[in-house]
């Protein structure tokens, strides 16, 4: 068995913690309960005024968070309930 130097170790390393953290990253957004448009529109593949129509002909339920409503949000359930039906 070959020995590795301490330099490929820590380069080794340094991927794996790289790994690591974008893998971190991506289990979070799918535990992620409410989501932006722009996530919205990122996953459904689809344009901001697309996620529009959606909202005005009501297939998509927006939340309003934060001071005086500021922040708008849907439902990861929402999405996931109206990609099962085949509505979206």
């Amino acid at each position: 068995m070959k020995e590795i130097s301490e330099n490929e170790w820590d380069e080794l390393k340094s991927m794996v913690i790289d790994i690591r953290d974008k893998v971190s990253v991506l289990v979070s957004e799918k535990q992620k309960e409410f989501l932006t448009p722009r996530e919205v529109c990122r996953d459904l593949h689809i344009c901001r005024s697309t996620y529009r129509r959606h909202v005005e002909a009501g297939r998509l339920r927006q939340v309003r968070i934060g001071e005086k409503g500021s922040r708008v949000y849907v439902r990861r359930s929402d999405i996931e309930n109206l990609k099962k039906d085949g509505k979206i």
